[in-house]
């Protein structure tokens, strides 16, 4: 369970990585990541947000071997937050 202290080290993170982006300083960590198994991590690690709610995560199957040179923490700040709004923002039971 997320406490608000966490909650409140994310959201100085966030900040923090917003000021680096503007100030052109941001460093990305880049590797090959293989993207089937990354997607499903990350539709599990909202499961419990999303079945909350009535909702039914299915990410679209993607060949096992199939890898994207990127950063993952990164990718996963912004994935995180496209699925928590989009589950945040959906009616309930959708799926």
């Amino acid at each position: 369970m997320t406490t608000v202290c966490d909650g409140m080290l994310l959201l100085v993170n966030d900040l923090l990585d917003l000021s680096a982006i503007e100030s052109g300083r941001l460093d990305l960590r880049l590797r090959e990541v293989p993207l089937a198994s990354y997607l499903r991590a990350s539709c599990e690690s909202h499961d419990l947000l999303a079945r909350a709610k009535g909702i039914e995560l299915r990410p679209e199957p993607l060949e096992a071997d199939l890898v994207a040179m990127m950063d993952p923490e990164r990718v996963g700040q912004v994935l995180g937050n496209l699925i928590s709004n989009a589950i945040k923002f959906s009616h309930r039971g959708t799926g």
